[in-house]
């Protein structure tokens, strides 16, 4: 067999132009190695890492615009989950905390929470979007059920939390503080502060209830999910289908956050009080030794009521964060879709 002949016979193809991978390519008699594609598993792969990024980053994105309408009402949810009856009303709060900190008090630990709910939601939608992409490769299908939609909330919350947990102590600490002369209340300032007093263990502290409350958003999520998709279904088969609109994902949004909150509310308020710093001469504050302690005391002291304070705020607050949360982030990706398309025309 002639050369010619040789070369001519790696081709997949009848007219000498195309070829195999990994075979030889013929152009005017000269063999030249094909260049690797990419299997289907590398691009699978790219999509998974990339939709997980979309999500990641409009999460962020969307914490940002929520954060910024609604941290008064997260400040004063949080001076009312503390132990005593000082703060027992959200008006009653407000009163207190401007007579005694001035009005600019209620914006104490902003600058961390903006911090903690941007690495809280960026983390959380990553590693939401990757689990649930494993989830489905696992169990060979396009959706996966109940159970398994909770198990992959509560994993991401869990991974979160190792992140996040560290950030809240912080926050918490910066929040139910009042303002000293010469102290410096800075995130770092009050990461080196605890550290120093109290050692690295501190950072943690409140990190059972946290785990618990992995449920919240994965409840969350899940509710919203669910509707999200059931409405979407709805308008697609209605007379004149569209996407649903940023009022209705708000709506959607706000219902996946009230059931979240109800159902685990009590330990919302034990992570704030562990991770509270009460005074220490001060002889009538309660000392909790972990989680079921701070529900029983509590209990013991105030009642059910005791165990739902600060509720109306936090539901105010998480309702209306969340929905904000949920709403920018869809814009988010609507945009970088849009953008995306535009720059693939363009090309």
């Amino acid at each position: 067999m002639s050369t010619n002949s040789t070369l001519r016979s790696c081709h997949d193809g009848a007219d000498g132009k195309s070829c195999k991978t990994g075979s030889c390519c013929v152009v005017e008699d000269v063999c030249h190695p094909s260049s690797p594609t990419k299997t289907s598993s590398d691009e699978e792969k790219d999509n998974t890492i990339q939709f997980a990024l979309k999500e990641a980053w409009s999460g962020l994105l969307g914490s940002v615009v929520s954060t910024n309408f609604t941290y008064p009402l997260e400040f004063v949810k949080t001076r009312m989950q503390l132990p005593g009856h000082k703060y027992n009303t959200i008006l009653g709060t407000c009163k207190t905390v401007i007579q005694e900190e001035g009005v600019l008090s209620f914006y104490r630990g902003y600058n961390s929470e903006v911090v903690k709910q941007s690495v809280q939601n960026f983390l959380y939608f990553f590693a939401y979007a990757s689990f649930k992409s494993i989830a489905k490769k696992q169990l060979r299908t396009e959706t996966i059920g109940l159970f398994e939609n909770l198990l992959v909330g509560m994993a991401s919350g869990a991974f979160t939390q190792l992140f996040v947990n560290p950030l809240s102590v912080v926050q918490t600490r910066i929040q139910t503080s009042k303002k000293i002369a010469g102290q410096n209340d800075s995130i770092i300032a009050t990461f080196v502060r605890i550290v120093r007093q109290e050692g690295l263990g501190a950072l943690y502290t409140g990190i059972i209830p946290t785990l618990i409350l992995t449920s919240n958003p994965a409840i969350q999520f899940l509710v919203f999910d669910r509707l999200r998709a059931w409405w979407a279904k709805r308008l697609e088969q209605s007379d004149k289908p569209r996407k649903p609109s940023a009022l209705e994902i708000f709506i959607i949004g706000a219902i996946g956050k009230i059931v979240a909150t109800i159902v685990t509310y009590p330990y919302i308020m034990a992570k704030v009080r562990l991770q509270y710093r009460p005074n220490p001469n001060d002889a009538n504050q309660i000392v909790y030794r972990g989680t079921l302690d701070v529900l029983w005391k509590t209990l013991q002291h105030d009642g059910i009521f005791g165990i739902y304070a600060g509720l109306q705020p936090a539901l105010i607050k998480s309702v209306l964060g969340s929905a904000l949360m949920f709403m920018a982030k869809e814009k988010v990706v609507e945009f970088a879709e849009y953008v995306c398309k535009l720059l693939a025309v363009n090309a």
